[in-house]
């Protein structure tokens, strides 16, 4: 969510303080309620009940803070809430002492340029640079027991060492905070790099990494960086067995019909992936602009993710394709496979009943 002010002074970060009894305050934005205005504070936003003499009194009795005016209501804050302005005073909500989470957006780059990424070409083109002292600015300001936080991008893994040394943070600070980080996992194929982020992750923490097929023809079609397939499913072989990993797949029109195959291809592959999640498209960005080709009907794909989650839950002991000679019943054959599309036939060993609740 984000509004916009008109700015005095330069563009910060800052933590609401509403009541006006924090000790950081040159870290903080005080809300000015009435013409009793406490000193010391990094910021001061008021609301448009304010005239411009009370604003310019402000600047002067506070040269070195920020002044936030002709807001048409402050109420929208909160104690503890983060916020950062922009030059242009534009005000983005980085953190809701309501919510509980917040999202670090480490970078809009990105090695990779799926055919269905929500994101824009130009957009992960566009260079908004190193943030490595951003976020350890807002790290510092988060409080300790945040429930949850979201590493993405872009793919973050670009800043490389720098990713390291935020998330070191991180694992310092929170303890009991549940992490996920987004990663296309490509450059965790470098065992150097990897090795060294296994080690800083903090406690609790998933990534989740896309594969898009069972094989690199088609993944790197997709992916349209030649290699990727083999980086990530390298990079996968070696975080599986020591943090969760989530295996992402987005369901598009052409490779739905993959999805059993995909599934094989992790059983055997990558056995100790913590849990895989179809996904469905966002109609955004590249795939905006692929949507023909790419959106399909949940219907369509129903056969195709069962088959794909009995692969799952079961060990394959047999399989075999059905053949119209053997049908007994030439009726059944007529009634449910006159397009012939005979299925494959499996015995499987079951390992897990999943039952509801």
């Amino acid at each position: 969510m984000s509004l916009s002010a008109k700015l005095i002074g330069k563009p910060l970060i800052a933590s609401i303080d509403y009541k006006g009894n924090r000790k950081n305050k040159s870290e903080c934005a005080y809300i000015v309620k009435d013409y009793l205005v406490p000193r010391g504070y990094g910021a001061y936003i008021l609301d448009s009940t304010f005239p411009e003499e009370y604003v310019r009194n402000l600047v002067s009795y506070f040269p070195d803070a920020s002044i936030l005016y002709g807001l048409e209501s402050c109420s929208i804050f909160h104690d503890y809430d983060i916020i950062d302005v922009s030059e242009t005073g534009v005000i983005r909500f980085l953190y809701s002492d309501c919510a509980g989470d917040t999202v670090l957006f480490i970078t809009n780059k990105c090695n990779s340029n799926c055919i269905m990424c929500p994101d824009s070409d130009s957009n992960r083109k566009r260079d908004i640079g190193n943030r490595k002292q951003y976020f350890e600015k807002l790290i510092d300001l988060l409080p300790s027991d945040i429930s949850h936080i979201t590493i993405t991008g872009g793919e973050p893994t670009l800043l490389k060492w720098d990713l390291l040394d935020i998330l070191s943070k991180c694992k310092d600070k929170f303890e009991d905070t549940a992490f996920l980080m987004l990663s296309n996992g490509r450059s965790f194929s470098d065992k150097e790099y990897c090795s060294a982020f296994l080690n800083v992750v903090p406690k609790v923490f998933r990534i989740g990494v896309p594969i898009y097929a069972d094989n690199p023809v088609m993944h790197d079609a997709i992916t349209r960086a030649p290699g990727s397939f083999t980086q990530t499913v390298l990079a996968l072989s070696r975080l599986q067995n020591v943090i969760e990993t989530e295996i992402r797949v987005v369901v598009m029109r052409n490779t739905y019909r993959e999805l059993p195959n995909i599934a094989r291809f992790l059983t055997k592959k990558l056995p100790l992936i913590y849990t895989v999640s179809l996904m469905g498209m966002e109609i955004l960005g590249n795939a905006a602009i692929n949507r023909g080709e790419l959106w399909i009907d949940f219907a369509e794909t129903v056969p195709y993710i069962e088959e794909a989650d009995d692969v799952m839950i079961c060990k394959k002991m047999f399989r075999q394709t059905m053949e119209p000679e053997a049908f007994i019943d030439k009726e059944a054959l007529e009634k449910w496979y006159s397009d012939k599309n005979y299925h494959d036939m499996y015995m499987a060993s079951i390992e897990n009943v999943l039952e509801k609740k």
